[in-house]
Protein backbone atom coordinates (compact mmCIF):
# COMPACT_ATOMS: atom_id res chain seq x y z
CA UNK A 1 0.00 0.00 0.00
CA UNK A 2 1.57 3.35 -0.89
CA UNK A 3 1.79 6.54 1.80
CA UNK A 4 0.40 9.96 0.86
CA UNK A 5 1.89 10.87 4.57
CA UNK A 6 -0.03 14.24 5.77
CA UNK A 7 2.90 13.93 8.41
CA UNK A 8 5.94 12.45 9.42
CA UNK A 9 7.35 11.40 12.65
CA UNK A 10 9.54 9.39 14.82
CA UNK A 11 6.90 7.62 16.33
CA UNK A 12 3.10 7.38 16.52
CA UNK A 13 1.34 6.24 20.09
CA UNK A 14 -1.95 4.61 19.39
CA UNK A 15 -3.97 5.36 22.69
CA UNK A 16 -4.33 7.92 25.37
CA UNK A 17 -4.54 5.93 28.23
CA UNK A 18 -2.35 4.82 30.87
CA UNK A 19 -0.19 2.67 28.33
CA UNK A 20 -0.02 5.58 25.59
CA UNK A 21 0.00 8.97 27.31
CA UNK A 22 3.32 7.91 29.65
CA UNK A 23 5.16 6.31 26.36
CA UNK A 24 3.78 9.74 24.27
CA UNK A 25 5.98 11.76 27.03
CA UNK A 26 9.20 9.36 27.62
CA UNK A 27 9.66 9.40 23.36
CA UNK A 28 9.64 13.15 23.77
CA UNK A 29 11.57 13.35 27.00
CA UNK A 30 14.04 11.47 24.58
CA UNK A 31 13.74 14.22 21.47
CA UNK A 32 11.36 12.46 18.94
CA UNK A 33 8.75 13.89 17.25
CA UNK A 34 5.79 11.86 18.44
CA UNK A 35 1.91 11.78 17.40
CA UNK A 36 -0.79 10.73 19.92
CA UNK A 37 -4.53 9.33 18.29
CA UNK A 38 -7.04 9.69 21.34
CA UNK A 39 -10.60 10.03 19.69
CA UNK A 40 -11.65 9.68 23.29
CA UNK A 41 -10.51 11.57 26.66
CA UNK A 42 -7.47 11.20 27.19
CA UNK A 43 -6.22 9.20 30.25
CA UNK A 44 -8.58 6.09 29.32
CA UNK A 45 -10.76 4.05 31.51
CA UNK A 46 -8.51 4.27 34.39
CA UNK A 47 -9.02 8.20 34.82
CA UNK A 48 -12.17 8.75 33.36
CA UNK A 49 -14.30 5.66 34.28
CA UNK A 50 -12.30 2.89 36.60
CA UNK A 51 -8.86 4.15 39.07
CA UNK A 52 -9.83 7.71 39.40
CA UNK A 53 -13.57 7.73 40.12
CA UNK A 54 -13.85 4.71 41.83
CA UNK A 55 -11.32 5.70 44.68
CA UNK A 56 -12.96 9.15 44.60
CA UNK A 57 -16.16 7.45 45.08
CA UNK A 58 -14.55 5.05 47.97
CA UNK A 59 -13.36 8.28 49.49
CA UNK A 60 -16.70 10.33 49.22
CA UNK A 61 -18.12 7.27 51.45
CA UNK A 62 -15.59 6.75 53.78
CA UNK A 63 -16.28 10.21 54.78
CA UNK A 64 -20.09 9.71 54.86
CA UNK A 65 -20.70 13.52 53.20
CA UNK A 66 -24.14 13.91 51.61
CA UNK A 67 -25.34 12.72 48.44
CA UNK A 68 -26.30 16.04 46.81
CA UNK A 69 -23.08 16.83 45.77
CA UNK A 70 -21.39 13.34 45.00
CA UNK A 71 -21.49 13.28 41.29
CA UNK A 72 -20.42 16.76 40.85
CA UNK A 73 -17.62 16.59 42.89
CA UNK A 74 -16.50 13.08 41.28
CA UNK A 75 -16.50 14.74 37.90
CA UNK A 76 -14.42 17.26 39.10
CA UNK A 77 -11.72 15.28 39.97
CA UNK A 78 -12.03 13.33 37.00
CA UNK A 79 -11.42 16.97 35.08
CA UNK A 80 -8.72 18.37 36.70
CA UNK A 81 -6.72 14.52 36.06
CA UNK A 82 -7.67 14.61 32.67
CA UNK A 83 -6.47 18.23 31.99
CA UNK A 84 -3.61 17.25 33.51
CA UNK A 85 -2.87 14.48 31.11
CA UNK A 86 -3.26 16.96 28.32
CA UNK A 87 -0.88 20.07 29.54
CA UNK A 88 1.74 17.50 30.38
CA UNK A 89 0.88 16.25 26.94
CA UNK A 90 1.30 20.22 25.65
CA UNK A 91 4.41 20.59 27.65
CA UNK A 92 6.16 17.89 26.24
CA UNK A 93 5.49 18.95 22.54
CA UNK A 94 3.46 15.62 21.69
CA UNK A 95 0.77 16.11 18.82
CA UNK A 96 -2.36 15.07 19.94
CA UNK A 97 -4.90 14.02 17.03
CA UNK A 98 -8.32 13.49 17.88
CA UNK A 99 -9.06 10.69 15.87
CA UNK A 100 -9.30 7.06 15.38
CA UNK A 101 -6.48 5.03 13.64
CA UNK A 102 -8.74 2.89 11.62
CA UNK A 103 -5.02 0.68 9.98
CA UNK A 104 -1.51 -0.14 10.69
CA UNK A 105 0.26 -0.62 7.52
CA UNK A 106 4.32 -0.70 6.51
CA UNK A 107 5.58 1.47 3.71
CA UNK A 108 9.03 1.59 3.00
CA UNK A 109 10.43 0.76 6.43
CA UNK A 110 8.29 3.32 8.24
CA UNK A 111 4.84 2.21 9.76
CA UNK A 112 2.32 4.57 9.06
CA UNK A 113 -1.01 4.88 10.64
CA UNK A 114 -4.57 5.83 8.58
CA UNK A 115 -7.40 7.63 9.68
CA UNK A 116 -11.15 8.86 8.15
CA UNK A 117 -8.83 12.08 7.42
CA UNK A 118 -5.37 11.74 7.39
CA UNK A 119 -1.92 9.46 7.35
CA UNK A 120 0.73 10.09 9.53
CA UNK A 121 4.29 7.70 9.17
CA UNK A 122 6.84 7.24 12.00
CA UNK A 123 9.94 5.66 10.98
CA UNK A 124 11.05 4.70 14.82
CA UNK A 125 8.55 2.46 16.02
CA UNK A 126 4.29 2.90 17.06
CA UNK A 127 3.27 1.97 20.80
CA UNK A 128 -0.05 0.30 20.50
CA UNK A 129 -1.74 1.46 23.33
CA UNK A 130 -5.76 0.81 22.77
CA UNK A 131 -6.83 -0.86 26.44
CA UNK A 132 -9.61 -2.64 26.88
CA UNK A 133 -13.34 -3.44 26.94
CA UNK A 134 -15.88 -4.95 29.49
CA UNK A 135 -16.75 -8.48 28.85
CA UNK A 136 -20.38 -9.29 29.69
CA UNK A 137 -21.70 -12.85 29.87
CA UNK A 138 -24.62 -13.31 26.97
CA UNK A 139 -28.12 -12.01 28.26
CA UNK A 140 -26.56 -9.73 30.90
CA UNK A 141 -25.10 -6.99 28.32
CA UNK A 142 -26.22 -3.48 29.80
CA UNK A 143 -29.54 -1.53 28.66
CA UNK A 144 -27.72 1.77 29.71
CA UNK A 145 -30.63 2.43 32.31
CA UNK A 146 -31.13 -0.03 35.19
CA UNK A 147 -28.41 -2.74 33.65
CA UNK A 148 -25.17 -0.73 33.67
CA UNK A 149 -21.30 -1.46 33.49
CA UNK A 150 -19.46 0.77 35.69
CA UNK A 151 -19.43 3.25 32.79
CA UNK A 152 -22.52 4.54 33.21
CA UNK A 153 -22.19 3.83 36.82
CA UNK A 154 -19.40 5.84 37.52
CA UNK A 155 -20.05 9.04 35.10
CA UNK A 156 -23.71 9.12 37.38
CA UNK A 157 -25.43 8.37 34.18
CA UNK A 158 -27.75 6.15 36.97
CA UNK A 159 -29.03 9.29 38.32
CA UNK A 160 -28.31 9.26 41.76
CA UNK A 161 -27.76 6.02 44.67
CA UNK A 162 -30.31 2.94 43.80
CA UNK A 163 -31.93 1.62 46.90
CA UNK A 164 -31.04 -1.17 45.89
CA UNK A 165 -28.58 -2.50 44.02
CA UNK A 166 -27.31 -6.56 42.69
CA UNK A 167 -24.12 -6.52 41.30
CA UNK A 168 -22.63 -9.75 39.13
CA UNK A 169 -19.05 -10.17 39.72
CA UNK A 170 -17.44 -10.06 43.03
CA UNK A 171 -13.74 -9.07 41.46
CA UNK A 172 -11.53 -5.85 42.09
CA UNK A 173 -14.69 -3.64 40.57
CA UNK A 174 -17.34 -5.58 42.36
CA UNK A 175 -16.04 -5.77 45.47
CA UNK A 176 -15.25 -2.00 45.12
CA UNK A 177 -18.08 -0.73 44.13
CA UNK A 178 -20.44 -2.71 46.01
CA UNK A 179 -18.43 -1.48 49.12
CA UNK A 180 -18.86 2.21 48.36
CA UNK A 181 -22.35 1.34 47.49
CA UNK A 182 -23.36 0.36 50.44
CA UNK A 183 -21.50 2.99 52.77
CA UNK A 184 -23.64 4.91 50.42
CA UNK A 185 -26.65 3.32 51.53
CA UNK A 186 -27.54 0.72 48.96
CA UNK A 187 -28.55 -2.26 49.77
CA UNK A 188 -26.41 -4.35 47.75
CA UNK A 189 -26.45 -7.86 46.79
CA UNK A 190 -23.08 -9.72 45.00
CA UNK A 191 -22.97 -12.22 43.06
CA UNK A 192 -19.87 -14.53 42.58
CA UNK A 193 -20.09 -18.13 40.71
CA UNK A 194 -16.68 -19.04 41.87
CA UNK A 195 -16.25 -20.36 46.01
CA UNK A 196 -14.52 -16.71 46.92
CA UNK A 197 -14.62 -13.22 45.69
CA UNK A 198 -11.60 -11.84 44.01
CA UNK A 199 -10.67 -15.20 42.29
CA UNK A 200 -6.96 -15.97 41.61
CA UNK A 201 -5.97 -13.91 44.82
CA UNK A 202 -4.69 -15.29 48.07
CA UNK A 203 -7.57 -17.18 50.08
CA UNK A 204 -6.61 -14.88 53.04
CA UNK A 205 -7.15 -11.70 51.34
CA UNK A 206 -10.08 -12.90 49.78
CA UNK A 207 -11.67 -14.09 53.20
CA UNK A 208 -10.61 -10.15 54.07
CA UNK A 209 -12.79 -8.61 51.10
CA UNK A 210 -15.94 -11.49 52.41
CA UNK A 211 -15.68 -9.58 56.25
CA UNK A 212 -15.42 -6.03 54.64
CA UNK A 213 -18.26 -6.52 52.66
CA UNK A 214 -20.14 -8.49 54.93
CA UNK A 215 -19.14 -5.51 57.83
CA UNK A 216 -20.35 -2.98 55.61
CA UNK A 217 -24.00 -4.31 54.66
CA UNK A 218 -23.18 -6.48 51.50
CA UNK A 219 -24.91 -9.71 51.43
CA UNK A 220 -22.41 -12.17 49.39
CA UNK A 221 -23.67 -14.80 47.30
CA UNK A 222 -21.02 -17.47 46.15
CA UNK A 223 -21.29 -20.52 44.22
CA UNK A 224 -24.47 -18.45 42.61
CA UNK A 225 -24.87 -17.14 39.15
CA UNK A 226 -27.52 -14.72 37.23
CA UNK A 227 -29.81 -16.79 35.15
CA UNK A 228 -32.51 -14.07 34.25
CA UNK A 229 -33.65 -10.59 34.54
CA UNK A 230 -36.86 -9.57 34.00
CA UNK A 231 -38.24 -6.60 34.75
CA UNK A 232 -41.43 -4.94 36.56
CA UNK A 233 -42.55 -1.74 35.97
CA UNK A 234 -39.32 0.18 37.39
CA UNK A 235 -38.57 -2.63 39.41
CA UNK A 236 -36.08 -5.67 38.25
CA UNK A 237 -36.48 -9.66 39.23
CA UNK A 238 -33.43 -11.08 39.40
CA UNK A 239 -33.04 -14.99 39.18
CA UNK A 240 -30.22 -16.47 41.18
CA UNK A 241 -29.08 -19.57 40.77
CA UNK A 242 -27.02 -21.54 43.39
CA UNK A 243 -24.14 -23.99 41.51
CA UNK A 244 -23.67 -26.45 44.16
CA UNK A 245 -27.37 -26.83 45.20
CA UNK A 246 -29.18 -26.18 41.71
CA UNK A 247 -31.49 -23.93 43.89
CA UNK A 248 -33.09 -20.40 42.40
CA UNK A 249 -33.68 -17.20 44.56
CA UNK A 250 -35.74 -14.26 43.01
CA UNK A 251 -34.17 -10.90 44.31
CA UNK A 252 -35.54 -7.61 43.61
CA UNK A 253 -33.29 -4.44 42.34
CA UNK A 254 -33.45 -1.26 41.44
CA UNK A 255 -30.36 -1.62 39.68
CA UNK A 256 -27.99 -4.12 38.68
CA UNK A 257 -24.06 -3.48 37.74
CA UNK A 258 -22.63 -6.24 35.64
CA UNK A 259 -19.01 -6.38 37.04
CA UNK A 260 -17.73 -9.59 35.40
CA UNK A 261 -14.05 -8.15 33.81
CA UNK A 262 -12.96 -6.97 30.94
CA UNK A 263 -11.05 -8.07 27.95
CA UNK A 264 -8.09 -6.45 25.33
CA UNK A 265 -9.02 -4.28 22.75
CA UNK A 266 -6.51 -3.95 19.55
CA UNK A 267 -9.11 -2.51 17.35
CA UNK A 268 -7.06 -1.77 14.75
CA UNK A 269 -7.07 -2.85 11.34
CA UNK A 270 -3.72 -4.51 9.29
CA UNK A 271 -1.83 -5.90 12.94
CA UNK A 272 -1.64 -9.68 11.70
CA UNK A 273 0.34 -7.93 8.73
CA UNK A 274 2.69 -5.98 11.08
CA UNK A 275 3.62 -9.56 12.43
CA UNK A 276 2.18 -9.10 15.51
CA UNK A 277 0.51 -12.30 17.12
CA UNK A 278 -2.30 -12.44 19.72
CA UNK A 279 -2.82 -14.80 22.70
CA UNK A 280 -6.07 -16.68 23.15
CA UNK A 281 -8.04 -14.18 24.83
CA UNK A 282 -7.37 -11.34 22.55
CA UNK A 283 -4.64 -10.08 23.73
CA UNK A 284 -1.10 -9.08 21.91
CA UNK A 285 2.07 -10.67 22.51
CA UNK A 286 4.95 -8.67 23.57
CA UNK A 287 8.60 -9.92 24.80
CA UNK A 288 10.12 -7.94 27.65
CA UNK A 289 11.02 -5.53 25.65
CA UNK A 290 7.23 -4.61 24.76
CA UNK A 291 7.93 -5.49 21.15
CA UNK A 292 4.75 -7.06 19.62
CA UNK A 293 6.34 -7.24 15.85
CA UNK A 294 8.92 -5.59 13.57
CA UNK A 295 8.52 -1.28 14.51
CA UNK A 296 5.58 -2.39 16.82
CA UNK A 297 5.39 -2.00 20.79
CA UNK A 298 2.57 -2.32 22.95
CA UNK A 299 1.49 -1.17 26.48
CA UNK A 300 -1.55 -1.69 28.87
CA UNK A 301 -4.65 -3.26 28.96
CA UNK A 302 -4.33 -4.57 25.13
CA UNK A 303 -1.28 -7.03 26.44
CA UNK A 304 -3.79 -8.48 28.61
CA UNK A 305 -4.34 -9.25 32.27
CA UNK A 306 -3.71 -7.60 34.97
CA UNK A 307 -5.73 -4.49 34.02
CA UNK A 308 -3.89 -2.11 35.71
CA UNK A 309 -3.07 1.39 35.47
CA UNK A 310 0.51 0.94 37.11
CA UNK A 311 1.65 -1.92 34.96
CA UNK A 312 0.89 0.08 32.12
CA UNK A 313 3.08 2.82 33.09
CA UNK A 314 5.45 0.45 33.28
CA UNK A 315 5.25 -1.29 30.11
CA UNK A 316 4.58 2.16 28.05
CA UNK A 317 8.04 3.55 29.37
CA UNK A 318 9.77 -0.14 28.26
CA UNK A 319 8.24 0.46 25.07
CA UNK A 320 8.98 3.79 24.20
CA UNK A 321 12.91 3.82 25.59
CA UNK A 322 13.43 0.50 22.94
CA UNK A 323 11.77 3.06 20.09
CA UNK A 324 14.57 5.42 21.44
CA UNK A 325 17.38 2.77 20.81
CA UNK A 326 17.69 2.19 24.43
CA UNK A 327 17.41 -1.93 25.16
CA UNK A 328 15.12 -1.62 28.12
CA UNK A 329 13.69 -4.92 29.76
CA UNK A 330 11.28 -5.22 32.28
CA UNK A 331 8.65 -8.50 33.89
CA UNK A 332 5.68 -8.37 34.66
CA UNK A 333 6.31 -10.54 38.17
CA UNK A 334 5.98 -7.90 40.65
CA UNK A 335 3.14 -5.79 39.92
CA UNK A 336 1.16 -5.22 42.75
CA UNK A 337 -2.99 -5.56 43.22
CA UNK A 338 -4.37 -3.42 45.14
CA UNK A 339 -8.35 -3.69 46.37
CA UNK A 340 -9.11 0.08 47.87
CA UNK A 341 -11.61 -1.32 50.81
CA UNK A 342 -11.14 -0.90 54.45
CA UNK A 343 -8.91 -2.51 55.09
CA UNK A 344 -7.26 -2.17 52.24
CA UNK A 345 -5.77 -5.65 50.27
CA UNK A 346 -2.43 -5.76 48.56
CA UNK A 347 -0.96 -8.92 46.86
CA UNK A 348 2.57 -9.21 44.71
CA UNK A 349 3.83 -11.57 43.22
CA UNK A 350 3.94 -15.60 44.22
CA UNK A 351 2.58 -16.77 47.09
CA UNK A 352 1.89 -20.98 46.67
CA UNK A 353 4.46 -23.24 44.48
CA UNK A 354 7.36 -25.92 44.98
CA UNK A 355 9.54 -24.86 48.03
CA UNK A 356 7.52 -21.70 48.72
CA UNK A 357 7.18 -21.42 52.69
CA UNK A 358 5.07 -18.60 54.08
CA UNK A 359 5.02 -16.72 56.91
CA UNK A 360 1.53 -14.68 58.52
CA UNK A 361 1.17 -12.05 61.33
CA UNK A 362 -1.67 -10.10 62.58
CA UNK A 363 -1.41 -6.66 62.97
CA UNK A 364 -3.64 -6.16 66.00
CA UNK A 365 -0.86 -6.20 68.12
CA UNK A 366 0.94 -3.39 66.98
CA UNK A 367 0.44 -0.23 68.52
CA UNK A 368 -0.68 1.81 65.96
CA UNK A 369 -3.23 -0.97 65.03
CA UNK A 370 -4.71 -0.84 68.41
CA UNK A 371 -4.76 3.59 68.27
CA UNK A 372 -7.06 3.54 65.23
CA UNK A 373 -8.32 0.49 65.80
CA UNK A 374 -7.39 -1.18 62.58
CA UNK A 375 -7.08 -4.90 61.50
CA UNK A 376 -5.36 -6.94 59.58
CA UNK A 377 -2.41 -9.37 58.32
CA UNK A 378 0.59 -9.35 56.34
CA UNK A 379 1.55 -12.90 54.74
CA UNK A 380 5.33 -13.28 53.51
CA UNK A 381 6.14 -16.44 50.67
CA UNK A 382 10.03 -17.37 50.12
CA UNK A 383 11.72 -19.89 48.79
CA UNK A 384 13.56 -21.98 51.40
CA UNK A 385 16.34 -23.02 49.29
CA UNK A 386 17.28 -19.82 48.70
CA UNK A 387 15.76 -17.44 50.97
CA UNK A 388 14.62 -15.13 48.28
CA UNK A 389 11.16 -13.60 48.59
CA UNK A 390 8.72 -14.67 46.30
CA UNK A 391 5.55 -12.47 47.36
CA UNK A 392 3.93 -11.11 49.88
CA UNK A 393 -0.06 -10.61 50.45
CA UNK A 394 -1.22 -8.06 53.38
CA UNK A 395 -4.37 -6.23 54.79
CA UNK A 396 -4.31 -3.66 57.01
CA UNK A 397 -5.30 0.42 56.63
CA UNK A 398 -3.97 2.35 53.75
CA UNK A 399 -1.86 -0.94 52.96
CA UNK A 400 -1.88 0.50 49.40
CA UNK A 401 0.60 2.88 50.36
CA UNK A 402 3.45 -0.02 51.35
CA UNK A 403 2.66 -1.83 47.76
CA UNK A 404 5.62 -0.12 45.75
CA UNK A 405 7.73 -1.76 49.01
CA UNK A 406 6.64 -5.08 48.75
CA UNK A 407 7.22 -4.79 44.63
CA UNK A 408 10.33 -3.46 45.61
CA UNK A 409 11.25 -6.50 47.82
CA UNK A 410 10.14 -9.41 44.97
CA UNK A 411 11.53 -7.43 42.00
CA UNK A 412 15.01 -6.73 43.40
CA UNK A 413 14.97 -10.25 44.36
CA UNK A 414 15.55 -9.72 48.39
CA UNK A 415 15.86 -12.43 50.46
CA UNK A 416 14.25 -12.65 54.02
CA UNK A 417 17.47 -11.76 55.94
CA UNK A 418 18.48 -9.30 53.70
CA UNK A 419 14.96 -7.33 53.97
CA UNK A 420 14.67 -7.91 57.71
CA UNK A 421 17.64 -5.46 58.02
CA UNK A 422 15.13 -2.55 56.29
CA UNK A 423 14.30 -0.37 59.35
CA UNK A 424 10.73 0.64 59.38
CA UNK A 425 9.38 2.98 61.89
CA UNK A 426 7.45 2.71 64.45
CA UNK A 427 4.62 2.61 65.57
CA UNK A 428 3.20 2.25 62.45
CA UNK A 429 1.11 -0.37 60.43
CA UNK A 430 3.52 -0.82 57.89
CA UNK A 431 6.06 -2.28 60.55
CA UNK A 432 4.19 -5.12 60.62
CA UNK A 433 5.83 -6.36 57.08
CA UNK A 434 9.37 -5.54 59.71
CA UNK A 435 7.74 -8.19 62.21
CA UNK A 436 6.98 -10.86 59.55
CA UNK A 437 10.17 -10.69 58.11
CA UNK A 438 11.86 -11.06 61.58
CA UNK A 439 9.16 -13.95 62.33
CA UNK A 440 10.57 -15.82 59.41
CA UNK A 441 13.77 -15.69 60.61
CA UNK A 442 12.49 -16.87 63.79
CA UNK A 443 13.62 -14.11 65.72
CA UNK A 444 10.65 -12.27 66.00
CA UNK A 445 10.14 -9.14 68.67
CA UNK A 446 6.64 -8.53 69.64
CA UNK A 447 5.32 -11.93 68.40
CA UNK A 448 5.30 -15.58 69.76
CA UNK A 449 5.39 -18.04 66.19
Amino acid sequence: MGCDCLGEYDAIVVGGGPGGYPAAIRLSQLNLQVALFEPGPLGGVCTNLGCVPTKALLAYAAGKRGLDGLWAWLGRIVEETRSGVEDLLAHYGVDLFRERVEELYEDNGRVCARTASRTICASRGVVLATGSIPAYPPGLEPDGEQIVGSKELLSGAVGGVPDRMLIVGGGFIGVELGYAFSLLGSQVTLVEMMSSLLPGTDRDLSFEARRALRASGVKVLLNSKVTRITREGRELNVTVENARNGSRTEYKADLVLVATGRRPNPNVGGLEQLGVKFGMRGEVLVDCHMRAGPKIYAAGDVTGEPFLAHKAFLQARIAAENIAGRETCASNTAIPTVVYIRPELVQVGRLEGENIKTVKVRVEALPRARIEGSRGFVKIAYDTRTGRITGLAFAFDHAGEAAGEAAALVALGATIDSAANIVHPHPTLVEAIWEALEAARGSPRHYIV
